[in-house]
């Protein structure tokens, strides 16, 4: 009888494997691993809040960083395949070129916004601390709506509040934020602004 040689193997097709499975998660994984981190590390901040978002671009940079370490694995198989080298060098350098796409995750995780009775936070993409946009130094807000054509439907799309710095600060309409419209719209009327309605999509809209 012979044994086999775990040392022969070789890791080709299992870094194939991964190449292409890391390939395919970059498309649903990102709002997966968001949602999960984000309950785990801001519990406490959710369970405070009226809402609490993360912006879509911080789900394509999941997944854009996601869809790097497929690249990486499938160039690491791809030169396994065709040239012999040192495992311990292709797997260091493997380890090194996958360390953009974590500090990437980490910081897509720490991009966030929620409301307060206090007003808006955000920790905003490679900022290092949250910024507070109090009630107060709001003095517009728009609730967009967009109109379908196909089917002449009109659905909520987002929530722009402008600052008195004129910045715009804009909150996707999701079921969170619908739900919590009472106390945003309290808030607002507390200090004299008028929650605006405007249509997009529609000839004669704006």
């Amino acid at each position: 009888m012979f044994k086999k040689n775990g040392k022969n193997r070789d890791p080709v097709p299992m870094l194939t494997a991964i190449a292409i499975i890391m390939c395919f998660m970059s498309i649903f994984a990102p709002f997966i691993v968001m949602i999960i981190f984000q309950d785990v590390f801001y519990y406490q901040k959710q369970q405070n809040s009226w809402i609490f978002q993360a912006p879509m671009s911080s789900y394509s940079l999941c997944g854009a960083a996601i869809l790097y370490v497929g690249i990486v694995f499938g160039l690491l198989a791809y030169y396994r395949s065709n040239w012999e080298g040192k495992k311990l060098i292709t797997t260091a350098a493997t380890a090194i070129a996958s360390i953009p796409a974590l500090i990437m995750i980490y910081i897509t995780i720490n991009h966030y916004y929620y409301m307060t009775e206090e007003g808006s936070y955000h920790n905003h993409l490679f900022a290092m601390k949250e910024t507070l946009y109090q009630w107060e130094e709001i003095e517009q807000a728009v609730a967009v709506s967009n109109y379908n054509e196909n089917n002449s439907e009109v659905t909520l799309s987002e929530l722009q509040l402008t600052t008195t710095s004129g910045e715009v600060l804009s909150y996707r309409y999701n079921r969170e934020l619908i739900r919590n419209q009472r106390p945003i719209r309290n808030a607002l009327e507390q200090n004299n602004v008028e929650l605006q309605q405007r249509l997009e999509g529609k000839e004669g809209g704006t």
